[in-house]
């Protein structure tokens, strides 16, 4: 029967000689090395089957070799148990840290020591890893460049997850958050597109982000592969899915996504996600760069992406929180209060800078009673969460779009002057008309009337006044043939 063989690190004659001895006696074939450097050199020309390994050490210390060891897929699964004179709580907790399997006190019963190899050994007795032997011996050389590549990933790693987790400190701004994070993550691959797909089980959000405007195909694309790995993890597909375009506001729209080769990941824990707020997501990324990753690129950055969205999720579930506070039940718009608050402060900035202005639009939907009176109530509701999808796919992200009040809606477009505002309202205007509203098995013709006014500071309204000016504009287009856009006209 073949012996196990054991290489004993220590750099104590006495102890390597006594344990040496009292370990081959029991069976063992053992090698010994009095540093970490050469401890290294055995492991990789001669692999052993499991390594008793000191702490302090000349050269390297044990807690260096361990992780040097662990984090090579060659070596990896060798078992190594830290025997060592440092027994405090602390020393054991940086030896467990450093991937060691145990972690054990020098004055324990040599007949404990010998279960607890044994142990170590039968948990990797099934593991399928290589023991390779290199086809040149392994000199010091060779272990100093790895040490120097370990040490440089370990500090790569640190920096960036280090920088990623910092944004945490900023968890009350969800998008923004997310926006450095893709930022960071382009210094890592230089993408073309990226996204971040956060979700739970009544909706999800699809951030995109390019120097580009993604076309309209591509955010089909992204939204149903992101919906395909629902089915991959068994979810629940959530009813709803918005994009959200993390571009410059002078994008050019274009077809950026030109081929099916991405990386992604996604969250692969399913029943953990079943168990934790129902959230799940992952990121994807596009671009030439992307495809030409290294296997060891990918890993780095996988752990990377992990840690990224616990972040993610710690701001949407932030996010979750406030909207419950700020926004409509219904349609998941902001609220009456909510908007009021931003007309006031886009106001009161307004009135200081000659240079700023802002357009309010109002919004009512078409005999909406008879809707109610046709289909039902539900369809109604049905109708009320598909315009407000609309509407959300329409503003900026600097706009407010808020419900008003029953089948009104609200609109705050800051920075736009009265012709930007005309524009906006008619491009949704048409949007809706033709688009196709389905509830309860039945086709509903949709349309809506809307009102449009201006303020900047040269103007002498009131906060009411505004709202009022905007009334009387939705006022006039219901009262001349509704679904159109009437402009409040300055005397």
């Amino acid at each position: 029967m073949k012996r196990n063989s054991i290489l004993l690190v220590d750099d104590s004659v006495l102890v390597l000689k006594m344990l040496s001895a009292f370990l081959e006696k029991n069976g063992y074939r053992v090698t010994t090395a009095m540093n970490g450097l050469e401890a290294i050199e055995k492991v990789y020309n001669e692999p052993p089957d499991i390594i008793l390994l000191d702490i302090m050490m000349p050269k390297m210390n044990g807690y260096q070799v361990c992780r040097l060891l662990k984090n090579d897929e060659q070596t990896k699964y060798i078992p190594i148990i830290m025997f060592t004179s440092k027994d405090k709580p602390i020393d054991k907790f940086w030896g467990l840290q450093t991937g060691a399997d145990a972690y054990v006190a020098k004055d324990i019963a040599y007949d404990k020591l010998l279960q607890i190899i044994a142990t170590s050994l039968e948990k990797v007795k099934d593991r399928k890893h290589k023991k390779l032997k290199p086809e040149q011996p392994i000199t010091l050389i060779d272990i100093l460049l790895k040490t120097n590549e370990l040490l440089d990933r370990k500090l790569y790693e640190v920096t960036i997850i280090n920088r990623i987790t910092t944004l945490s400190r900023n968890i009350h701004a969800y998008k923004k958050i997310i926006d450095d994070i893709l930022t960071i993550l382009y210094e890592l691959i230089n993408y073309q597109l990226a996204t971040v797909f956060v979700t739970d089980v009544n909706s999800g959000t699809l951030f995109v982000k390019s120097d580009l405007y993604p076309h309209k195909e591509d955010l089909i694309e992204l939204e149903n592969f992101c919906l395909s790995q629902f089915q991959v993890q068994e979810l629940e597909t959530p009813p709803l899915v918005e994009s959200v375009i993390l571009a410059p506001e002078e994008a050019e729209e274009a077809k950026i996504i030109t081929d099916a080769e991405a990386f992604y990941l996604f969250q692969s824990k399913a029943k953990e996600i079943k168990e934790k707020e129902n959230i799940w997501g992952g990121f994807i990324f596009y671009g030439e760069t992307v495809k030409d990753l290294s296997e060891n690129e990918k890993a780095i950055l996988e752990l990377i992406l992990e840690q990224a969205f616990v972040i993610a999720e710690n701001a949407y579930l932030y996010e979750k929180i406030r909207l419950k506070s700020v926004t409509d039940e219904l349609t998941g718009l902001y609220n009456r209060r909510y908007f009021f608050e931003r007309l006031t402060e886009e106001y009161e900035k307004t009135k200081r800078h000659s240079e700023l202005e802002f357009s309010v639009i109002m919004l009512d939907i078409d005999h909406f009673k008879k809707i109610n009176d046709t289909y039902g109530h539900m369809a109604g509701d049905v109708v009320l969460k598909m315009l407000a999808r609309i509407t959300k796919n329409s503003v900026r992200t600097t706009d407010i779009a808020a419900r008003f009040g029953g089948e009104e809606f609200i609109f705050l477009l800051p920075q736009t002057p009265l012709k930007g505002g005309i524009v906006f309202a008619e491009r949704l205007r048409k949007t809706v008309e033709e688009y196709n509203f389905q509830a309860l098995g039945h086709k509903i013709p949709v349309t809506i009337s809307l009102g449009v006014s201006n303020y900047n500071n040269k103007l002498p309204y009131t906060l009411d006044e505004i709202i009022k000016n905007t009334d009387e504009a939705l006022y006039q287009a219901k009262e001349t043939g509704r679904n159109k856009v009437c402009v409040h006209e300055e005397d």
